[in-house]
């Protein structure tokens, strides 16, 4: 799966990292960058970059993912925004296994998607065993529906309602390993097929304007701003309902967000809360009286170094509970123990704080595990508080 998606001189985004969830749902206000993740992805997969999704026309557009432990660079080059593989990173013979779907806002005809899921359903069966791509049985849509063989000219006397249908029966027979990304999902998807996708593909990125399907999404919600966080706060408070009861984890920075949400995989608790960034430890209690004066239950944890939450970790830093095996491994160092400090991590390494914060939040979906000390502590607190929230009853 993508972990994180770096975006620069693209549509809504001079700069960003976006750190993903196993699958994710984008929300935000208006021009927030929303779509962009969805479009920056089919660039990087799929070579389709627009020109008048160029923010400066005399600067690259760069896009960099790291799916797995394999890290990726692409880079689109002025005047024509080409791919400059002179400028890309990686081993891209790994991606060869990998596809990214990508269904934008406005409804396209079925030819379209036809043709686009053949591609994908036929290259995965090469992959898979190259004689059956000659086989009749290839054809991944021919069983689905008879009027697939008529060139998929069905869009004539389709309601709404079948055309959704359709679309999520031709999904879910996709094979491969397959990413999903869908602009405004509500205009594509019926609620009740949503959780067949989240079945089938090892990643599904989702945008959605309507309330029902953002409360009803079991998995991780991430909420962009054009302003301060702390100014924006109804991008959170007003799709979400507090009646559903589900208490916000207030942590300090998005890169945060794996190792809680992670965590609480292994606790078996990941349904139980979502994980919100704050854009920074001072911005905390602000969030926190908001999202509590709108009627949502909040626990904050900051990190060691910090005051304010409810709760504070032990060490420093969350990236301090990543074990010194990786730490050498990826930046190079000499750790024989784990530093005590941030500054003795931070005053080892030869990359940026902003770099190396990216690189690590890949650590916890591979590395942590049930008894994992950040995954104890973690219960730990979550203990106490459930505790305490069960004594004021």
């Amino acid at each position: 799966m993508i972990e994180y998606v770096h975006i620069e001189n693209f549509k809504a985004f001079k700069e960003e990292t976006i750190v993903l969830g196993n699958h994710t749902m984008l929300i935000g206000t208006h021009k927030s960058g929303k779509t962009t993740v969805l479009e920056a992805l089919d660039a990087f997969f799929n070579h389709s970059l627009p020109y008048s999704s160029v923010r400066n026309k005399r600067k690259p557009v760069s896009i960099r993912c790291r799916i797995g432990d394999a890290y990726f660079k692409k880079v689109f080059s002025p005047p024509h925004f080409l791919i400059d593989y002179g400028k890309c990173e990686g081993d891209f013979s790994k991606l060869t296994e990998w596809d990214y779907v990508y269904i934008p806002r406005s409804p396209l005809p079925l030819e379209h998607f036809h043709y686009t899921l053949q591609r994908v359903h036929y290259k995965a069966l090469l992959l898979e065993n190259a004689n059956l791509f000659a086989e009749e049985s290839a054809c991944p849509l021919r069983f689905v529906d008879a009027r697939v063989e008529r060139d998929v000219e069905v869009d004539d006397g389709l309601s709404p309602k079948d055309r959704k249908a359709l679309l999520a029966t031709w999904l879910t027979r996709l094979k491969g390993r397959v990413i999903l990304g869908i602009d405004v999902v509500e205009n594509h998807i019926r609620p009740e097929d949503m959780e067949s996708l989240h079945a089938s593909f090892v990643q599904v990125l989702l945008v959605s304007r309507q309330k029902n399907f953002i409360n009803a999404f079991p998995y991780t919600i991430y909420p962009l701003y054009r302003r301060e966080m702390d100014k924006e706060l109804t991008t959170l408070t007003e799709p979400l309902r507090p009646s559903q009861r589900k208490p916000f984890i207030l942590v300090e920075g998005k890169y945060d967000v794996p190792w809680f949400e992670n965590a609480l995989i292994h606790l078996g608790k990941f349904k139980s809360y979502r994980v919100v960034p704050c854009g920074g430890h001072g911005n905390i209690k602000t969030v926190e009286a908001q999202l509590r004066k709108a009627g949502f239950r909040t626990l904050s944890v900051t990190d060691g170094d910090a005051y304010g939450g409810d709760y504070a970790l032990s060490r420093d830093v969350i990236e301090l509970y990543a074990d010194i095996e990786f730490l050498n491994a990826r930046f190079e160092t000499d750790f024989t123990s784990p530093p005590p400090k941030k500054h003795a991590l931070f005053s080892r390494l030869n990359v940026e704080e902003e770099t190396f914060k990216r690189v690590i939040s890949s650590y916890p979906a591979h590395h942590l595990h049930a008894s994992h000390v950040f995954v104890r502590e973690l219960a730990s607190i979550l203990k106490d508080y459930e505790n305490r929230a069960d004594s004021a009853l």
